[in-house]
């Protein structure tokens, strides 16, 4: 593997705007959550994080079940619930897990507690009034590693995954791991991009023109291996967006990321 330096892979000093975004998010996922019926704190698991948010949409519609970023060590769900919002006006349920941060868990235990809660959502989706199976798994940043690790997973039928890390090779040896906490072998076998095969799901992997040249090329290279492997995969460079607000272009109604969405999800 090549050399990595810190300052490739990190996205805060890359955006110092991050924190008035991060601080936005959180006063709309707030303001979200008060106008609109969740069904908050969903036991999946024994850990005080291992909880789940549901805001049912029509019965009839999928669900999309998303995971946040923070390089698997910061936020909260509840700072990213206005993510749904977009959905919510198409009638789409959607869910929101947590999961136990680094280093307080390994990059093994945090995908095995995403399979968890995916396992406990497909369990329990009809107690909450939602009749259809389907399930798309959503993710930002470190979130579109673990959506991308739920592919092939009952139920689903696509994953959408924006500004995502897919091999985490390059992570192992950069200041993230000082927290993470990943020798070669587990960021090996937690990367997607190294075990990619065909699934049955359809993948879309959205990106921001002004990020990192390291995100941008995790996924165009991920996107590339699936295509080769004969995977349902297509790609969207979304234009003047960073690594933050180009997750605005799913929040949004009108976002592009949302409405790329939206046209797959009318093909199946």
């Amino acid at each position: 593997m090549p050399m990595h330096n810190d300052k490739d892979w990190d996205n805060r000093k890359a955006f110092p705007d991050c924190q008035s975004w991060y601080a936005k998010y959180k006063e709309h996922s707030l303001a979200f959550s008060r106008s609109v019926n969740f069904s908050m704190d969903k036991v999946y698991g024994p850990r005080p994080r291992n909880r789940i948010d549901i805001l049912p949409g029509k019965p009839s519609q999928p669900t999309v079940f998303h995971i946040h970023g923070g390089y698997w060590q910061w936020n909260n769900k509840e700072d990213y619930l206005c993510v749904g919002e977009g959905l919510h006006r198409h009638g789409i349920n959607t869910a929101f897990i947590e999961h136990t941060l680094a280093p307080n868990a390994t990059m093994d235990d945090i995908v095995s507690e995403i399979h968890a809660g995916l396992s406990w959502f497909r369990q329990h989706r009809q107690e909450l009034g939602i009749e259809n199976p389907d399930i798309i798994v959503s993710g930002h940043s470190s979130g579109g590693h673990l959506a991308a690790m739920c592919q092939g997973e009952p139920d689903v039928i696509g994953t959408l995954l924006i500004s995502g890390i897919f091999d985490l090779r390059p992570i192992s040896h950069i200041y993230v791991n000082d927290i993470v906490g990943m020798d070669n072998e587990m960021s090996i076998r937690n990367s997607p991009a190294l075990f990619a095969k065909r699934y049955d799901n359809f993948s879309l992997i959205a990106y921001g023109d002004l990020e990192l040249d390291s995100f941008k090329s995790q996924s165009r290279l991920y996107h590339q291996k699936l295509f080769v492997d004969g995977m349902d995969t297509s790609i969207l460079s979304v234009n003047y967006k960073g690594h933050f607000d180009v997750l605005d272009e799913f929040t949004n109604s009108e976002g592009a990321i949302l409405e790329a969405l939206i046209d797959r999800l009318k093909l199946i």
